[in-house]
């Protein structure tokens, strides 16, 4: 009367264990690092040449 109730591992989670969710990490994952990157690049390529504000003159420039 006393036995331990055994369940398996499927009707303790309540349903399959497939990898779909590994998946979804590691797409979502990939597309972040590569939207990263793009942002990167992009503002890169875009930002002025005087980026830092320096007003430094050339020599031989002439106000």
């Amino acid at each position: 009367m006393n036995e331990p109730m055994h369940r398996g591992t499927e009707d303790t989670r309540a349903g399959s264990t497939n990898h779909i969710v590994r998946y979804v990490l590691a797409i979502s994952v990939a597309l972040a690092v590569i939207g990263m990157a793009v942002v990167l690049l992009w503002g890169d390529a875009r930002a002025p040449d005087n980026a830092t504000g320096s007003t430094t003159i050339s020599k031989g420039e002439v106000d």
